[in-house]
């Protein structure tokens, strides 16, 4: 079943529709309780994070005018035949979103490494410090459930934690003032 069908408020905005317009509804979660709901969704395209959450918070107005509850979309992606580093290249922009999305350090951590993409391998070349080495494993596990849940790869993640460079410590040099530019009496 397709999503506008699921969802016609879709309808009521042409960029979304334009995005979503072929996007498979799979299944809808509600976890009891709490008031929210997953929405399960397959596309055969890359959608961007800007438009998934889009697509979030007009369902949740139109769902949950009130903010008592929430939806969450989850996408998946028939990218089987791709590689990692296909499928890192085509979405990278989107990685960075969801995990800027994180925090703040998380943000700060994924834009300090060095990602490389070689096949199905990502390598992470990330500062050694004991922040970085806490979430250089969280950016890890990050990319190692995305590509599993989200495009259905297993990929294999190799960090390595480098040294930072040492700073060279630069003084400023100010010339001293000599006494003899002191001595001279001012006149008024």
């Amino acid at each position: 079943m397709k999503l506008v069908e699921s969802f016609p408020q879709i309808s009521d905005d042409n960029k979304l529709l334009s995005v979503f317009q072929d996007t498979e509804l799979l299944k809808i979660v509600v976890m009891q309780n709490t008031n929210t709901a997953n929405v399960y969704i397959q596309n055969e395209t890359l959608i961007h994070r800007r438009d998934i959450k889009a697509l979030e918070k007009k369902l949740n107005l139109s769902l949950f005018p009130r903010e008592d509850g929430s939806l969450k979309i989850v996408e998946q992606y028939l990218f089987e035949e791709k590689t990692a580093e296909e499928i890192f290249r085509a979405y990278e922009r989107s990685f960075l979103e969801e995990i800027s999305d994180k925090g703040n350090v998380f943000r700060t951590v994924y834009l300090s490494s060095k990602v490389k993409a070689e096949g199905d391998k990502l390598y992470l070349t990330i500062k050694d410090s004991n922040l970085d080495r806490h979430y250089g494993g969280l950016l890890r596990n990050y990319f190692l459930n995305t590509y599993k849940e989200r495009f259905g790869k297993d990929v294999i993640v190799e960090l390595e934690f480098v040294k930072p460079e040492a700073k060279t410590k630069t003084t400023e040099v100010v010339e001293s003032a000599t006494n003899e530019s002191w001595a001279s009496p001012i006149e008024i």
